[in-house]
């Protein structure tokens, strides 16, 4: 049968023909020319790395190829992928020659042998004939020279076949050998594709959380800069400063040096908030957003703030949370994207849909008391403050309406996300839980009654005294007394 794959260059399990090779060839797009070569083996070495990033960009729901957010996400990205120790496995694969040089040292030595003996075997056969022609008194003759011909003839044969026998185990062991070798090989090659689209895989998850934490710092900075300038503002000052806001002073590092308080702090805007270190100047930690004091901010209230990463077709992973029924301090900060996108909000109308146990909610942010603000530096974050009535105990579905265009007539309805919503725990069940509740509930029905019982007796009362009144004004009579001098 005709080789259907070139030396140093073996298919993969079940590709054994030159009918196979060419459908392989048509597949990945190469000449089908039903030889495995060096260009069908890059090829189909580069399908195997797709595969597996492909598998990778599925789970993670991102494009991880190229991040191509902006500078900010590339620079999380790529200090966080640099910063990953990607575990690689080699495969040194002998040439054949040398695959040839070891088999021949384990074979040859037996063929030689076989051979050796067989040589022997023959030597011995045509002394015998010499001897036996020599008691006959045949002496040399003919017939005796034509018998040890065939007898050499026969030795000959024998050994070409020991060498055929020994050409076929060697190159089945040859072949053996470089297929398996082949074989770890592109198993090695998988498995490193696959340990780098995890790397790659886990650093855009880490530089994702990473960027919305750098636009939450964003958002709160802008936000100090314009309650300093409008506080400023309203006491008489010159005007409103414009914010100096830039991408540097979230992604360079603060001052070390801690003398004075021009470099150890730098100002952004009019509130002086501190600013931001990016996450790769610090241990790989995550820390979730909080309310934060900014100095010469005064906090108005305590908030619980949940970070939510919304996609507008794929709710993705997001963590969960849990509220408490009853409270209204919630807030729902959600960076609104498509595809790892931000989406510009700019002019929409944002409607927040709560499906909950006990019914359906929502909240619009057209309404000026709705608890929706559209924000963000990139005008792709919904704050939403939490009405008490947009939950209720149980599981809460939440979904954005997004109404865009001039018209505010196009509507996109984004994924769902879910978080879970408990009863508090004091609450006004509690007191019916309480072990004096039955002696304060009997306490408060008798002074029900006592008021009832005193409501009637001052009507009766009140009765009493007019009807008193009537015949005191019936009964008077007036005496005039004159006086005489």
């Amino acid at each position: 049968m005709a080789r259907y794959y070139m030396d140093g260059y073996t298919p993969p399990e079940g590709v054994n023909s030159a009918s196979k090779v060419k459908d392989y060839q048509r597949q990945l797009g190469v000449k089908a020319d039903g030889i495995w070569g060096p260009d069908t083996d890059a090829a189909y070495r580069a399908s195997l790395n797709r595969s597996a990033q492909r598998q990778a960009q599925s789970r993670s729901g991102f494009d991880w190829g190229d991040s191509g957010r902006n500078e900010a996400f590339d620079g999380y990205y790529n200090a966080i992928r640099n910063s990953l120790s990607v575990p690689t496995v080699t495969v040194r694969a002998p040439s054949a020659g040398e695959v040839k040089d070891m088999w021949s040292g384990v074979l040859r030595p037996s063929a030689d042998a076989a051979i050796e003996r067989r040589n022997r075997a023959a030597e011995r056969e045509m002394a015998e004939t010499d001897a036996d022609a020599v008691s006959r008194g045949m002496g040399q003759s003919s017939y005796v020279t034509s018998v040890k011909a065939r007898q050499m003839e026969e030795a000959q044969d024998d050994i070409s076949d020991i060498e055929a026998q020994y050409g076929a185990a060697l190159a089945e062991k040859i072949y053996d050998t470089l297929y398996k070798y082949d074989q770890m090989s592109l198993n090695a090659q998988q498995y490193n594709a696959e340990a780098r689209a995890a790397a790659q895989k886990t650093a855009l998850s880490m530089a994702s959380d990473w960027y919305n934490q750098y636009l939450s710092q964003q958002n709160a900075a802008i936000a100090a800069a314009a309650k300093g300038s409008s506080s400023k503002s309203s006491k008489g000052g010159s005007g409103s400063k414009k914010s100096s806001l830039s991408r540097e002073d979230y992604t360079t590092s603060p001052p070390s040096s801690a003398g004075s308080s021009s470099a150890a702090k730098t100002a952004i805007g009019a509130a002086g908030a501190r600013r931001y270190t990016p996450p790769w100047a610090k241990p790989f930690t995550i820390a979730s957003r909080r309310n934060t004091a900014v100095k010469g901010v005064p906090m108005a209230a305590v908030k619980k703030t949940f970070d939510i990463a919304l996609d507008i077709a794929d709710a993705g992973a997001n963590r969960e949370f849990t509220v408490v029924d009853g409270d209204n301090g919630n807030v729902l900060a959600i960076l609104l994207t498509d595809g790892g996108y931000p989406v510009d909000l700019t002019g929409c109308r944002v409607i927040a849909v709560f499906s909950k146990s006990d019914g359906t909610a929502c909240q619009d942010s057209y309404d000026a008391d709705g608890g929706i603000t559209l924000c963000g530096t990139l005008n792709n974050q919904v704050d939403i403050e939490l009405f008490a009535g947009s939950v209720a105990p149980g599981t809460v579905e939440c979904e954005l309406q997004i109404y865009s265009d001039p018209s505010l007539s196009t509507l996109v309805t984004t994924a769902k996300f879910n978080f879970a919503c408990r009863k508090a725990i004091f609450s006004g069940e509690t007191l019916t839980s309480a072990p004096q509740y039955p002696q304060l509930t009997s306490l408060m029905e008798r002074v029900e009654v006592l008021n009832a019982e005193t409501a009637a007796a001052a009507g009766a009362a009140n009765s009493a005294a007019a009807d008193c009144r009537a015949a005191m004004e019936g009964n008077v009579t007036t005496w005039k007394i004159l006086r005489y001098s």
